[in-house]
């Protein structure tokens, strides 16, 4: 089952990264002598996340890498899947390592969540970066998107695993990162009317602070384009199932974010719907014809 699942992770994966009109292919396949390379980096991390042993791998990480390697392994009892092969890429000076199949036990609550995690290398051979993978079933939306460049669209699956992740790690000095300062931020389980950046990041932190856990999927996603004056903005609509110890709710999260710096996104409009929008609400904003 678990192979499986991987085995269509990683098609969709090769559907996001088909060569599109914006030009050459930006993620190539590492060599075998590299794959080899990084599983056994890998190898060492399963070593250290099932046996509770971090020395061997505490020179692996970056600063940011082994903060948010710290908040992995302590959210709920981790546990890595058997022997993972992970599928490795180069994107730009980075390598990706995708695939690593873990679990998250909260004994308390009786919780299990079951999630595939990706660690990235920087040009040191340093992990710098995590990221809890996108679900299956976005991924397989994001995929026909065949209009947009292979960039964008890994632009757009990398900032919604960022984000369910900065969720599940309560990483607030992250969102507070991506958030513009001037953002327009509804959302009714909150408060009825717009929150200011602050406003909106004191209820996520005071959900961060009495939460034993967080777990955020996808699925359902929409993109669409905006005009071609504001470059590279995007709105995307995809629904949000997210549990925590003491409730579960779903309902539909409505984005406005702005690309025209990849490595450095900004959020300009969150909206959070109980129920689907077939307008989106969006087009009063100017981004969008």
């Amino acid at each position: 089952m678990r192979n499986t699942l991987l085995s269509i992770m990683a098609s969709v994966l090769l559907m996001l990264t088909m060569p599109s009109p914006a030009g050459a292919q930006i993620i190539n396949e590492c060599s075998e002598a590299e794959v080899k390379h990084y599983a056994e980096i890998v190898n060492d991390i399963v070593y250290a996340v099932n046996n509770n042993d971090y020395r061997i791998v505490d020179e692996l990480f970056t600063k940011e890498g082994a903060d948010m390697f710290e908040k992995l392994v302590s959210y709920g009892e981790a546990h890595v899947f058997g022997n993972p092969e992970p599928t490795c890429y180069r994107y730009g000076d980075k390598v990706v390592c995708r695939d690593i199949p873990m679990s998250f036990t909260f004994t308390e609550s009786k919780r299990k969540f079951f999630e595939i995690v990706n660690f990235t290398f920087n040009a040191d051979d340093k992990i710098c970066h995590l990221a809890f993978d996108l679900e299956a079933a976005a991924l397989s939306d994001l995929g026909r998107y065949e209009q947009f460049s292979e960039q964008i669209r890994l632009d757009i699956k990398s900032f919604l695993e960022d984000y369910k992740t900065a969720f599940a790690l309560k990483r607030l000095g992250y969102l507070n990162e991506i958030i513009d300062e001037k953002a327009m931020l509804i959302d009714i389980r909150m408060d009825s009317s717009i929150l200011s950046k602050e406003h909106f990041l004191e209820h996520i932190e005071n959900d961060f602070n009495s939460k034993e856990y967080l777990n955020i999927h996808f699925v359902d996603c929409v993109v669409i384009k905006g005009k071609p004056e504001v470059g590279e903005v995007y709105g995307i609509r995809v629904k949000q199932e997210l549990t925590a110890d003491d409730y579960r709710d779903s309902g539909y999260l409505c984005l406005i974010v702005d690309f025209n710096q990849s490595e450095k996104p900004l959020l300009k409009f969150l909206e959070w719907q109980k129920d689907k929008d077939s307008d989106f609400g969006w087009y009063e904003f100017g981004y969008f014809e």
